[in-house]
């Protein structure tokens, strides 16, 4: 397991005497050998979806499938050769891992069709979105 991009949000819960909670997601690709690189999030950069269980029958679809994604800023050619990569892998070598200060919180595959990204100049945002039981 080798985690090719780090993307790291500190956000102050409760105002100025709050608490600070950091999030954080790791992209890991399974072909790399390198270091992270590491990013500063600075806007909203992830967004988390999972079904919700029905209160008065949890047992009908226990299973919660989720999607997490990933708002990324491309602003360089090495940012983009990310984007490439992932577009042309197998479905299993990447994945997403979500932590909120340090604790693990999920994991899934990276699914190479729900890449988004605009043609154009940097910077731009790239969405890459990962999904557990996604065959289910």
């Amino acid at each position: 397991m080798s985690v090719r991009y780090q993307i790291t949000r500190h956000e102050r819960i409760g105002g100025s005497q709050g608490t600070t909670v950091t999030y954080r997601a790791d992209i890991e690709d399974s072909a790399y050998s390198g270091s992270a690189e590491g990013k500063i999030a600075t806007g909203i950069f992830f967004e988390w979806v999972y079904d919700q269980l029905d209160e008065r029958d949890p047992f009908a679809n226990p299973v919660q499938k989720s999607s997490f994604s990933i708002n990324l800023r491309i602003e360089s050619d090495t940012d983009l050769i990310l984007l490439n990569d992932i577009l042309d892998a197998d479905e299993d070598r990447f994945k997403i891992h979500f932590y909120i200060d340090g604790v693990h919180k999920w994991s899934g595959k990276v699914l190479t069709d729900l890449i988004e990204y605009p043609e154009g100049p940097f910077p731009f945002t790239a969405k890459i979105t990962a999904k557990d039981l996604s065959n289910l």
